[in-house]
């Protein structure tokens, strides 16, 4: 087992869930700020106001910086993953790169979410297709998390840290499908969320750990 490349290909995949982890958490709160913001503007706009405040752009420039955040923190997680399947057995390597193709199908998720999040009225049809990428991503991730469970490469740290990795999927799949739910939807996926990427950074700090150990 090369522990170099482990070490430092799970360096590359420690410090892309990191990026995307912060941005991933912030989004979805300044998201909803900004949903309640654009919701007030509109309601002042039938009054006769100005149809979108300076306060409503700012929250949608900075929700579009923190969706790049996490498209390059996903880009950084794909370039890590490949470069970690290199060293693992037949089926673990599979496992690695199903959680690869779930991380590529939610960065184009997420590319759509933000070319379409700048055409007038169609943010909307952008969220809907991103939100099927999401569910048939996150079903790739938990398939490949629940593989690794049972690794013949990992020692039981690893395989602690792919349990929580196997959970925190699960969880972000939940928390793409109640995003959908009007009103608490919002709320919800932001508790939701922030569990689940605690628990994706905690996991995969486990994994890390673990080249020390790996024979």
């Amino acid at each position: 087992m090369n522990t170099e490349k482990w070490s430092v290909s799970t360096q590359t995949i420690f410090n892309g869930v990191l990026i995307f982890a912060i941005c991933g958490v912030l989004r979805p709160i300044f998201d909803f700020v900004r949903s309640v913001v654009s919701m007030g503007n509109t309601l002042s706009s039938i009054a006769g106001g100005s149809q979108m405040s300076g306060t409503e752009w700012f929250l949608k420039i900075t929700v579009t910086l923190l969706l790049i955040g996490i498209i390059y923190g996903y880009y950084m997680y794909m370039k890590g993953l490949q470069d970690f399947s290199t060293i693992l057995e037949p089926a673990d390597s599979q496992a690695i790169l199903k959680v690869r193709t779930a991380a590529m199908l939610i960065l184009i998720g997420f590319g759509i979410a933000l070319l379409f999040s700048w055409i007038p009225f169609a943010g909307w049809f952008g969220r809907w297709v991103a939100f099927f990428f999401y569910i048939i991503a996150y079903i790739f991730m938990i398939m490949g998390f629940s593989s690794l469970k049972s690794s013949s490469t990992f020692n039981h740290i690893a395989k602690k840290g792919a349990e929580m990795l196997f959970v925190a999927a699960i969880l972000l799949l939940v928390a793409v499908v109640v995003n959908i739910i009007p009103f608490i939807g919002g709320i919800l996926n932001i508790i939701v969320s922030i569990v689940a990427y605690i628990m994706v950074f905690i996991g995969w700090a486990k994994i890390k750990s673990a080249a020390k150990q790996v024979a």
